[in-house]
C-alpha cells in the first residue's frame, strides 16, 4: 500500500515538473497598460525617436551571468503577421525595430527556448517601447522573460551596455 502510495507521489511530482517546462508564457499589456511605457527622448546620445508614424521598439539584455549559455531569437509582429528576427539574445546586447502600425493594432514581442513567451501589447505611433529581456529559471533550460521598462530604467541600460 505504501509502496503506491509513493509510485503515486512520483509520478504526480514529475507530471507536474514536465508540465511546467512546456507551459507557455504570454503576458497580455492592455492599451492603456502600454500607454504607460510609451516615452519619447530629447537628448539622442542612446536611444532616438521613431522616424514618423511608425513606433520604435527597443529590446535589450543586460550582462547577469544568470542562463549565460541560453540565446533565444525575439520576433515581433503586427497582428500575428510575424515580422521576422530582430534580436538576438546574447549577453550585453540590444537592438531595436520600426514598426508600421496605427495606435489600435497590437504589436507582439515572441521568443523561444525551452518554453514560448509572448508579449501583446498595443503601440502608438511615433513613441517608444523598451523591453528588458533576460533568463528566468525552467526545469532543464532557462526561458525567456521580457517585460516592459520605463524610460529611466531603458536609458540606464542601454547606455551601461554602449560603455
Amino acid at each position: 500500500m505504501n509502496e503506491k502510495i509513493l509510485n503515486l507521489l512520483v509520478v504526480s511530482i514529475l507530471g507536474i515538473l514536465v508540465s511546467a517546462c512546456v507551459s507557455n508564457h504570454s503576458i497580455n499589456y492592455t492599451k492603456e497598460q502600454t500607454d504607460q511605457y510609451a516615452f519619447n527622448v530629447e537628448n539622442e546620445d542612446v536611444l532616438a525617436n521613431p522616424p514618423e508614424n511608425k513606433s520604435r521598439i527597443y529590446i535589450y539584455r543586460g550582462g547577469s551571468i544568470m542562463g549565460l549559455a541560453i540565446k533565444y531569437a525575439v520576433s515581433v509582429g503586427l497582428d500575428d503577421e510575424n515580422l521576422g528576427n530582430f534580436f538576438s539574445s546574447s549577453r550585453n546586447n540590444y537592438a531595436h525595430i520600426d514598426l508600421e502600425s496605427s495606435n489600435a493594432k497590437q504589436a507582439y514581442l515572441f521568443a523561444r527556448s525551452e518554453s514560448e513567451t509572448r508579449i501583446n501589447f498595443f503601440p502608438q505611433i511615433n513613441k517608444i517601447y523598451c523591453f528588458e529581456s533576460s533568463v528566468a529559471q525552467g526545469w532543464l533550460q532557462g526561458r525567456a522573460k521580457i517585460e516592459l521598462v520605463d524610460k529611466e530604467t531603458c536609458l540606464k541600460a542601454i547606455q551601461d551596455i554602449k560603455n
